[in-house]
């Protein structure tokens, strides 16, 4: 059995939850206003917001790479044992879909021979509710394969005392299996799905579309951990809501490569964001990959986040001392000004 596409959507899952539950924006002051300088315009970036619209920046595509590493993580196993409840209860959805094949670990299956049916479907009892699973086996080969699909629908379930609900479905694009590389192509689609934490006040909530390929690549056909991990995400929009404060992510695409024995990474993006934080829509890009050790020093990359009206602000990783802030206020794209700032004092601002 190719379990990969139950890893992704796993995945999938745990990178809305994540980015579900982002709250970077409520405490960066507004980059519109600074110092009590004029307020800038929405849609520009100048000399008195760049600092301000450069953090606000940062911190939103470092959101979505932190959901992402999530994610690619979580592709380590495919059964999910994580401590967050986010993941967990990716997991457990997941797992119900496994369950339906008797998939085990690396896609060996342990289910017996059993009656073909083309519509599979599993309930996941939780605290306070459950999770409906249904998948639909168009050949009934009790396999997971291209141009199959699948839903997943959380009833007020209760996880870590965390309440979720919504669903999301899933399509198989492609997958394939050899003894030493797993790959898929996974498209999802999310429905209000929520989280809500009534012990500490905290509500997030997610919608949107997200594509994910992954290729998991193993030393050797008796590995177990991966030595190599690439994925690749894209999407038309994804709306996130943490405490009232939405962010929106829209014609959206990247990479991150992830080597697991050393923790070392690389990640791109480019896509539309939208938040409060921000001077208006912002257009990211990413010239120069982003590469370092998870936890550890950020080594390089290039982060460029470009206003309505062409004017842009630039991070650019300045090893081993930081993160230079440049501004292009004409749009020529030409950076004409740069601030230089430790990771201490740019963690600071």
């Amino acid at each position: 059995l190719k379990s990969t596409p139950c890893a992704i959507a796993i995945a999938s899952l745990s990178m809305l939850v994540a980015c579900g539950g982002c709250g970077g924006d409520a405490a960066t002051p507004s980059p519109s206003a600074a110092g009590g300088a004029p307020s800038t315009p929405v849609g520009t970036v100048d000399a008195k917001n760049v600092t301000q619209a450069g953090i606000a920046s940062y911190r939103f595509a470092s959101d979505v790479f932190d959901a992402t590493y999530a994610a690619a993580d979580q592709l380590k196993s495919t059964e999910a044992t994580r401590s967050t409840p986010g993941l967990n209860v990716a997991g457990l959805a997941l797992e119900s879909v496994q369950r339906m094949f008797g998939t085990s670990a690396r896609g060996v299956s342990s289910k017996s021979p059993a009656a073909r049916k083309a519509v599979l479907s599993q309930t996941e009892l939780c605290e306070s509710g459950q999770i409906v699973a249904t998948f639909n086996d168009v050949n009934g080969n009790e396999d997971i394969d291209a141009g199959e699909s699948g839903t997943v629908q959380f009833n007020n379930c209760m996880f870590g005392g965390v309440l979720f609900t919504g669903s999301f479905g899933m399509f198989v694009n492609s997958v394939s299996s050899t003894a030493t590389v797993d790959s898929a192509d996974v498209s999802f689609t999310f429905n209000d799905f929520s989280s809500t934490d009534s012990s500490i006040g905290f509500t997030a909530s997610g919608k949107g579309d997200l594509r994910l390929s992954a290729r998991i690549t193993y030393a050797t056909a008796q590995s177990v951990t991966p030595s190599s991990i690439t994925a690749t995400f894209s999407g038309n929009q994804l709306i996130s809501s943490t405490q009232g404060t939405a962010r929106t992510l829209s014609t959206y695409a990247g990479d991150l490569t992830l080597a697991p024995a050393s923790n070392s990474y690389s990640f791109r993006l480019q896509g539309t964001a939208s938040a409060s934080t921000l001077p208006g829509a912002m257009t990211f890009s990413t010239p120069v990959a982003v590469q370092g050790v998870y936890g550890g020093a950020v080594i390089a990359g290039t982060f460029v986040a470009k206003a309505q009206d062409g004017s842009a602000v630039r991070m650019a990783v300045t090893p081993p001392t930081g993160v230079a802030i440049g501004l292009d206020a004409n749009g020529d794209g030409t950076f004409e000004a740069s601030t230089l700032y430790t990771w201490a004092q740019f963690a600071a601002l």
